[in-house]
C-alpha cells in the first residue's frame, strides 16, 4: 500500500463515516503510535501543520 492508496482510503472513511468518527480512529492509531514506540509524547510536523500526542496509561482491556 502507497501512502496516496492510505491517504484515498481515509478519504473514503471520512465521507462515509463523518470528520468525527474519522477523528476518533485517527486519534486511537497515533496513540497506539506512541504506545509501540514506549513514547510519553511524541509529535509530527509538515508543511501542513504539526500534531502532538500525549498518550495516557489505560488498562489493557480498553487497548482495543
Amino acid at each position: 500500500m502507497t501512502k496516496a492508496d492510505l491517504a484515498n482510503d481515509l478519504g473514503a472513511f471520512v465521507s462515509e463515516h463523518g470528520t468525527e468518527e474519522a477523528g476518533k480512529v485517527l486519534s486511537r492509531m497515533l496513540l497506539g503510535l506512541a504506545h509501540v514506540a514506549g513514547a510519553s509524547e511524541i509529535q509530527f510536523d509538515d508543511e501542513m501543520g504539526s500534531v502532538k500526542i500525549t498518550p495516557t496509561v489505560i488498562n489493557a482491556a480498553k487497548k482495543h
